[in-house]
């Protein structure tokens, strides 16, 4: 019989360990801890992710955010971490918050995160509270936030919320954003 627990984990913005990245390699070894326990855990039965897992916003604004991809080149072992919870439990969900609004299904059906045709299913809260446990509400909550909410309005940048541009600035080096003040 599968396990009855439920884990969600959020907010772990993996990137790629810059200066500016809020992922670092003590992170990475408290996450892969963590997912190891889940797969141990014959009580869990699924995982959520509950948004910013990954982070495609915070990089300076003259480095191109990294796909979800290539956040996976320079993590393997979160990949191969995140695979053997695939592996293990009977789900694992994904909830897209600010940071990785972009992720796709086609993002992490990513090999490197399958397991014998199982997947992390890209869900909406709706999804799940209707489709898993009625009990339970999920959000990341970036949609009740006015600088992170989704903004649909052709007022915008390329679709982007406010918060977008004030991460992208504050990943920026001051000697660098001060230049551009001018």
């Amino acid at each position: 019989m599968p396990g009855t627990k439920t884990v969600v984990i959020s907010d772990i913005h993996v990137s790629d360990g810059a200066p500016y990245s809020w992922f670092t390699a003590s992170c990475s070894d408290r996450l892969i801890a963590m997912l190891d326990m889940v797969v141990n855990d014959p009580e869990v039965g699924e995982l959520v992710l509950l948004g910013d897992i990954f982070d495609l916003w915070l990089y300076p604004v003259d480095v191109a955010p990294l796909t979800v991809g290539a956040i996976l080149d320079k993590n393997p072992q979160v990949a191969t971490a995140l695979r053997a919870c695939v592996a293990a439990k009977s789900a694992v969900y994904y909830i897209n918050g600010n940071h990785d609004s972009e992720a796709t299904t086609a993002d992490l059906a990513d090999p490197r995160l399958t397991s014998d045709g199982k997947q992390i299913k890209v869900i909406t809260t709706d999804w799940y509270k209707q489709n898993c446990n009625s009990k339970w509400h999920f959000e990341h909550g970036h949609e009740a936030d006015m600088f992170n909410a989704p903004d649909d309005s052709d007022e915008t940048i390329g679709g982007y919320p406010l918060g977008y541009f004030i991460t992208r600035l504050a990943a920026t080096p001051r000697s660098q954003s001060s230049h551009m003040t001018r």
